[in-house]
């Protein structure tokens, strides 16, 4: 991802409103947003369009938006016969047309495609998982396909399906199908996929969620199910993905969020958040026939029917509620909206309705980001103190993957892992393993058949690999990239602790875990209770660093308008940063650590390692590599 995390609440964009007030509330809290579209609302110009605009067209109005870069653009259920029109194509011809879309989908700057065939097959289908499966990696072949003839490594999958033919599947057969997929790209030397959607216990119907866990937090059919559900995705480094949790209860959510789900969908609620705005609107301005007249349309369009419950009691009001939002592209909407904005009672009505979206996107965020109530993200809020630089607290929970960080020159996860438990990891060309010795309680684990013990490593050249905790349980740090060695062959060096390169520091000492590797570094890092290390930048190392033990504060140019080189004290300034966060740099950013206590963090980076320019030094340093520092210490 050019980002460096996938962010967590993905909302569709149903309108223009919900585009440009999803973009705003992401700005306003610094928090990143995925909006996330069906085919059925947006697609490319050439395949018809949907019905809130073109895939090209909304991309371009995202990117112009989107100052700070928090948004991520995504498709959902892209497969084949998604859209009403594709219902009389053959298997080929919905192939191509979706093919057609993905291109067109990647090539506007989307970076997650669902691949979803779920409408391929009747649910019920005696071999579906065998079709399901070879449909998803025929879907990935195409897509590989698109990536290398355009030269794009920034786009990810998203895999499975909670609807129709996923209804069918066990966790065990979901894992069979995980297996396959994920053995599918080591083979294309191509990424996995990031997230998994499988039903979770969510249903949306009329204008409430009466799935199983949505809207009973302690039903154990589906706690059972979700927490099946991780011991499936986990292994290999996938997130689960939560779609349909439009009107969920935030005890539905926490139980959610306590069961490690870290990403989901909401629609449907946003539309309706909108729509019932509007009709209040008119209704408490005096415009009362403005009010009937949009309900007669959203009505008559009848796109309410798919969402009732059979036995429902919606009155026609409900039913142009759950219709109003698939209509605000439509001319009859549009004449009647340039006729009430002539109105001087109007001039409040774009206010009110993207008040009433941001109010519903504001309740998925208070609980996403609550440290209350015994929720646990994993990345918790997210702050931005300076361009280049991000902050975010970590909690990996037993037996979780947290990303710490994940960018086109390298990914960074950290594992929490109890004595028997394995995961999988297949999406390196190169990597490292760490077992952290400082607080860590796991004493020992083998990657594949080698055994590594705390404080130790392991590195790893071009094969896949798992890790196996044999003796007590904690934290291992796995980073590495899917760029390969240059002349490496497969093989696994295991060092312990005392065979690491180390550089001594005025400030304490480096610990380079995987030496000076060609294609990524990984470092411990040890600063002593009051000192600091340079105020520095790089002009081109990228570092991401898990701050494992130890309060730090974190030093950076608050006055944007001078150059690192001219900074003083009155243009810096400071953040407090707890142990167990993450603190992302891009270069050029100018940026200094200060132990407030003793501080161990695990710094991962492009291995530009001479790469430093020192702006202040309590020690009179040059710039770049300190020869007399490079001496092997015990």
């Amino acid at each position: 991802m050019t980002g460096m995390t996938v962010p967590h609440l993905h909302l569709g964009p149903m309108s223009r409103n919900v585009i440009e007030t999803s973009i705003a509330f992401a700005q306003t809290h610094q928090w990143p947003i995925c909006l996330i579209a069906s085919r059925r609302q947006m697609d490319a110009a050439q395949l018809g369009s949907g019905y809130v605009d073109s895939t090209e067209a909304f991309a371009q109005r995202v990117h112009a938006l989107d100052k700070s870069g928090l948004i991520t653009l995504a498709r959902d259920h892209g497969g084949p016969y998604q859209r009403e029109e594709e219902a009389s194509l053959s298997p080929s011809e919905a192939m191509d047309r979706v093919t057609a879309s993905y291109t067109t989908d990647m090539l506007s700057g989307f970076k997650i495609i669902h691949l979803d065939p779920e409408k391929c097959i009747a649910q019920g289908t005696a071999d579906g998982l065998k079709k399901f499966t070879e449909l998803t990696i025929e879907l990935l072949r195409r897509c590989f396909s698109i990536l290398r003839r355009h030269h794009l490594t920034d786009v990810r999958f998203e895999v499975g399906s909670d609807e129709g033919i996923g209804m069918d599947f066990t966790p065990d057969q979901w894992a069979q199908f995980l297996e396959a997929v994920c053995d599918f790209c080591v083979r294309e030397q191509m990424p996995l996929p990031v997230s998994m959607a499988v039903p979770l216990g969510t249903k949306v119907k009329e204008l409430e969620n009466i799935g199983g866990l949505a809207s009973n937090p302690r039903d154990p059919f589906w706690t059972q199910q979700v927490h099946a559900m991780q011991q499936v995705v986990s292994p290999f480094g996938v997130q689960l993905k939560l779609h349909n949790a439009d009107y969920i209860s935030m005890p539905a959510l926490r139980a959610y969020l306590e069961l490690g789900v870290r990403r989901i969908n909401i629609a449907p609620e946003l539309g309706v958040a909108e729509t019932r705005a509007l009709i209040a609107f008119f209704e408490t301005q005096g415009m009362q026939q403005y009010a009937e007249d949009f309900c007669t349309i959203a009505y008559d369009s009848g796109k309410w029917k798919r969402w009732l419950k059979a036995d429902t009691t919606a009155t026609d009001r409900d039913k142009a509620i759950i219709a109003g939002h698939y209509v605000f592209s439509t001319p009859s909407f549009r004449q009647l909206m340039e006729k009430a904005k002539r109105l001087p009672q109007s001039e409040y009505l774009d206010q009110a309705l993207q008040a009433a979206i941001t109010k519903t996107i504001g309740r998925y965020y208070d609980a996403m980001t609550s440290r209350h109530e015994g929720m646990q993200p994993s990345h918790g809020t997210l702050q931005r103190p300076s361009a280049g630089l991000e902050i975010a607290p970590v909690i990996p929970g037993q037996g979780a993957c947290v990303e710490i960080a994940n960018t086109e020159e390298y990914a960074y996860y950290c594992y929490h892992l109890s004595a028997g438990q394995t995961v999988r990891c297949a999406d390196f060309s190169c990597a490292a393993v760490f077992v952290p010795e400082i607080g860590n309680t796991l004493g020992e684990v083998k990657v594949n058949d080698s055994v590594v013990s705390a404080g130790g490593s392991a590195l790893i050249e071009q094969q896949a690999f798992s890790i196996t905790a044999t003796k007590g349980a904690g934290m291992i740090l796995v980073a590495g990239s899917a760029k390969p060695t240059p002349y490496a062959k497969p093989s696994i060096v295991v060092k312990t602790k005392a065979e690491h390169y180390v550089v001594t520091k005025p400030w304490g000492h480096e610990l380079w875990i995987n030496g000076e590797h060609p294609v990524f570094s990984f470092k411990e890092v040890f600063i002593r209770e009051g000192s600091q290390t340079s105020l520095q930048y790089h002009n081109i190392k990228r570092e991401a660093t898990l701050l494992y033990a130890g309060v730090c504060d974190v030093v950076h140019k608050a006055n944007s308008a001078v150059s690192n080189d001219a900074v003083t004290p009155q243009d810096l300034g400071v953040v407090r940063v707890e142990a167990m966060s993450r603190i992302c740099v891009d270069p050029p950013t100018l940026h200094r650590m200060r132990a407030v206590k003793d501080i161990y963090h695990y710094e991962v980076s492009t291995p530009l390692l001479d790469d430093v320019v020192r702006v202040q030094d309590d020690n009179h340093r040059g710039h770049g590599r300190i020869v007399s520092e490079h001496m092997r210490q015990a």
